[in-house]
């Protein structure tokens, strides 16, 4: 797995310390914990904190408990090299178990870090015992991006999850509070840490030997308060102090007083050489003996360490062979401070010698920090334009991101490649706006010639201007910036030499969906041949799945839902090969031809692969498969007859939509909103719905670049289903005029059959049966080639009559046949509604309407009144004070009473008997 996030081996195991003091703390964890989600152990540096963890760590493993153990740096901000080390703690904890999630991490930047979350919580469910995560030093690591994957742990985590929280400050994460008031939260503090006075006894007296007598205890922990790091300063000061009692009274003051002045008195008393060896080498997170002789140049640098760790100098081994160590964090913050202090020329030097090492040695990560560490800005730019296409294939988006944005501005702006990976990682990040600023002035920079271009060769600038035409059509793309994609399918593509095929294949991939949004629907199937090829070529397997997914778009456009889903289905075949079937390239084309499934009426297949994939599509690249997903999962939902989970899905979509300026899929989910709020006749919040939807959509500009907009047509739809609901079929005739002659002349049959459909509807109520009939037959000659059936369906009663009108009118008059209209494609149709000429709901409306007025209580009129209104019954149960489950029994005797099944038909029974 090339691409998966480096896991470095030696933070998976505690540092080990030898004759450490069995602390009751640990036991407490033991005891206290077991039925707990979250054990938060947080105290100042020294206390600790590691130690009776990794007891506790210790004795579950001894045990046979299922634990596992992440030491944390600063690297693990990055939220998939952090879940990268708990996959592969868990791994540890438990044989087999993330095996899937590891697979989906070699995926990389193709892959969202909260979707292979959610795998690995699915894995950590079917292991059949408790399972414990240690994430030691979280602070080090805890940015914005990990505390959400960590709130995301603990809300979805399964029953039989735990973790173990080590930190110096309190993690500012939203569960707290809820854990607490649930019991499920064990607080461990700097006041169950500090040691007893027994602990001070033994640990000063019978670990280090130094027989002191018990007022000389009692003082020493009275003055360190029982802070562990103190003492263990005090203990290396007093070894060979003949003048223990003055020494003993001569100290005392906060925290960081009492190490500096131990410390400073600990090192004096050091050989100059190893007070040297310290100083140098506490530039370095972890140590190891070439290392270290390369940073201090020398040659006994493993000498040195064992020298160190015998001595007990804060030196803690990180594996069993005693390959790695690092210092203790606050003996390494004192001789950071000193060094800079004592030998602040010295400290670049350092960090060049570190990078050097690591750079020679592949970790580009660790050399990179001590390349920004040194100043060396030019180094890191160098490292950053050679790795950060391999970096991205990790998943490491923030990492990229932190390296540059750490590069002074002036160093940013004379090194196009930096800026194009810029452009890169704010556009994966949707921060689409910022992306393109910097892809502007890279480009006024490139076209005035503004920067050296030193060594570069004629091939090097070709290859920079191939790639930065890639940047430019991959932000726009994120950002579902239609006007400029479709700008960039107008253009003539160079023909520019075979370069880096990562970049080639995913640049004719976003020209596949340029083109597509142009409607220029050959040149896209085009350029999708060719992407395929190359990317099968480079063993692209993500690329190559979007290749199909893209052209699959295409089709079902243009009505070919044959040929769509054979793509999806290769697609899916070969992700699921590759990448394994819940993989992010697997989720991408299941989430798309969820839409030829139910567009087909095949609702089954189309519920299963979104109730398993959908969660996964939110992060894809491109904007349809989140939009695709949640629009049908939500008409699943209507047909079934929970309107409200429906109305749930699309508040979501909404939301989503909002957050990540995403006008289009806010506008599809108010759309949708509109529909099933007029379907149960509260036409006030169908109303605001599409106005909401009309003004995040926008004017259609004058002399636009594309006679077809996707937000507008979006937008069409919404108003004229409201209209023909408000009873107004002449004004949706003229609304829906100008757009059907578009989808005609673009050649978007799947637009084209749904606006018909409607158009003919708007001609039946106004009375026009016969030109009702003639479009109804348009859509049936279209529609009987596509396979198409749930555009009529979900149109209701109002297509059926008409379907059931057309069908007798073509039995009269076999002329229809010159229609186009196969009678088995409308006999398919009609099956699809039901036989009996009625939906079940106008059955009920007309049955109940001429019986006895039905009986409801106060309770049941208010549950009923909010299912008007299009309230779910999540919202119900919070507007009136009641568990979901009450609602959901409340309806039930509604359902009874009305002698109904759904919710539409609960509302259409109420007004026929005027019961609000």
């Amino acid at each position: 797995m090339p691409n998966a996030p480096l896991v470095v081996m030696s933070k998976l195991t505690p540092p080990l310390s030898a004759g450490v003091i069995a602390r009751d703390c640990a036991g407490g964890l033991l005891d206290r914990g077991r039925n707990a989600k979250l054990i938060l152990v947080t105290a100042p540096a020294g206390y600790g904190k590691t130690t009776a963890v990794a007891q506790h760590f210790n004795a579950e493993r001894e045990s046979g408990e299922a634990i596992g153990w992440v030491s944390l740096d600063n690297d693990d901000r990055d939220p998939s090299r952090f879940l990268g080390h708990v996959v592969a703690a868990l791994q540890t904890a438990h044989t087999g178990v993330g095996l899937a999630a590891q697979s989906l991490l070699s995926v990389g930047s193709e892959m969202p870090v909260r979707s292979i979350l959610l795998t690995l919580l699915n894995e950590v469910s079917t292991v059949g015992r408790p399972v414990t995560i240690v994430l030691d030093d979280f602070y080090r690591c805890a940015g914005d991006e990990v505390l959400a994957m960590i709130d995301n742990m603990l809300e979805a985590a399964p029953r039989n999850l735990r973790l173990i929280i080590t930190s110096r400050s309190m993690p500012t994460l939203r569960s707290l509070g809820r854990f607490r008031v649930q019991n499920e939260l064990v607080e461990v503090r700097a006041e169950h840490l500090r040691f007893e006075l027994s602990e001070t006894y033994a640990f000063l007296n019978d670990r280090e030997g130094l027989d002191l007598s018990r007022e000389q205890v009692s003082a020493l922990h009275e003055r360190t308060d029982g802070w562990i790091a103190g003492l263990q300063l005090a203990s290396l000061s007093l070894r060979d102090r003949p003048d223990r009692e003055h020494f003993i009274t001569a100290f005392s003051g906060s925290n960081r007083n009492i190490v500096d002045y131990l410390a400073t008195d600990v090192l004096s008393n050091l050989p100059v050489e190893t007070r040297a060896f310290l100083q140098e080498t506490a530039i370095l997170e972890r140590l190891n003996a070439p290392l270290c002789d390369t940073v201090a140049g020398r040659s006994d640098s493993a000498a040195m360490l064992v020298e160190l760790e015998q001595a007990n100098m804060f030196l803690l081994p990180l594996d069993d062979e005693r390959t790695w160590y690092r210092y203790h964090h606050l003996f390494a913050d004192f001789l950071r401070r000193h060094l800079a202090e004592d030998r602040p020329g010295d400290v670049q030097m350092l960090h060049r010698r570190a990078y050097g090492w690591y750079a020679a040695n592949g970790m580009i990560g660790e050399a990179v920090g001590h390349a920004l560490a040194a100043g060396d800005w030019d180094e890191t730019a160098d490292f950053i334009e050679t790795s950060w296409h391999n970096v991205l294939k990790m998943g490491r988006i923030r990492t990229i991101l932190d390296w540059i944005e750490r590069l002074p501005q002036e160093v940013q702006d004379r090194r196009p490649l930096v800026r194009i990976a810029h452009c890169w990682v704010l556009a994966l990040r949707r921060d689409c706006e910022r992306g393109l600023q910097v892809f502007k002035s890279l480009s006024s920079q490139i076209e005035a010639d503004d920067f050296d271009t030193g060594g570069m060769s004629e091939r090097d600038l070709c290859a920079l201007r191939a790639e930065l035409r890639t940047t430019e059509t991959f932000i726009h793309v994120f950002a579902d910036a239609e006007e400029a994609m479709v700008a960039i399918a107008k253009e003539e593509p160079e023909d520019a030499p075979e370069f880096d095929p990562f970049v080639r294949g995913v640049h004719d991939n976003l020209l596949i969906y340029a083109n597509f949004v142009a409607g220029d629907f050959d040149k896209a199937r085009r350029f999708s041949a060719r992407a395929r090829e190359r990317h099968m070529r480079a063993d692209g397997v993500y690329g190559a799945v979007y290749s199909d997914c893209l052209r699959g778009l295409v089709e079902v456009c243009t009505g070919q839902l044959d040929v769509a889903e054979t793509l999806y289905t290769r697609a899916f075949g070969l992700a699921s090969e590759r990448l394994g079937r819940l993989s992010l390239p697997a989720a991408l084309p299941a989430a798309l031809v969820s839409e030829v499934h139910y567009l087909r009426n095949d609702i089954e297949p189309a519920r299963q692969n979104l109730n398993e994939l959908l969660h996964m599509v939110d992060e894809c690249a491109i904007l349809d498969a989140m939009l695709v997903g949640r629009r049908v999962l939500a008409q699943i939902y209507v047909a079934d007859g929970q309107e409200g989970a429906a109305l749930d899905v699309l508040a979501e979509s909404e939301a989503i939509g909002r957050h990540t300026g995403f006008a289009r899929l806010v506008v599809s989910a108010l759309g949708q909103r509109a529909r099933i709020l007029a379907s149960i006749g509260d036409m006030a919040g169908a109303e605001t719905a599409v106005n909401e939807a009309e003004g995040v959509a926008g004017q259609r500009q004058t002399g636009s670049t594309s006679r077809w907009s996707r937000r507008h047509v979006l937008t069409v739809l919404a108003r004229g289903g409201l209209l023909l609901a408000q009873g107004r079929p002449e004004e949706v005739q003229e609304l829906l005029k100008p757009v059907l002659i578009d989808a005609g002349v673009c050649g978007r049959v799947r637009w084209q059959i749904e606006l018909l459909v409607l158009d003919a509807i708007a001609k039946a109520d106004s009375g026009d049966e016969p030109a009702a009939i003639r479009q109804i037959g348009r859509a049936l000659s279209l529609s009987s080639r596509t396979g198409m059936i749930r555009t009529y369906v979900d149109e209701g009663p109002a297509a059926k009559r008409l379907l059931l009108k057309a069908h007798a009118s073509w039995a009269e008059n076999p002329s229809h046949m010159r229609l186009g209209v196969p009678s088995v494609h409308l006999e398919l149709v009609l099956d699809a509604f039901g036989r009996d000429g009625l939906f079940r709901g106008d059955a009920a409306v007309l049955e109940i309407a001429t019986g006895e007025r039905p009986d409801l209580s106060d309770r049941e009129r208010d549950v009923l009144k909010a299912v008007f209104v299009g309230q779910s019954n999540k919202q119900i149960a919070r507007e009136l004070g009641v568990a979901e489950s009450t609602v959901a029994w409340h309806l039930r005797n509604i359902y009874s009473k009305l002698n109904v099944t759904r919710r539409t038909e609960a509302v259409a029974a109420a007004l026929a008997h005027s019961l609000f």
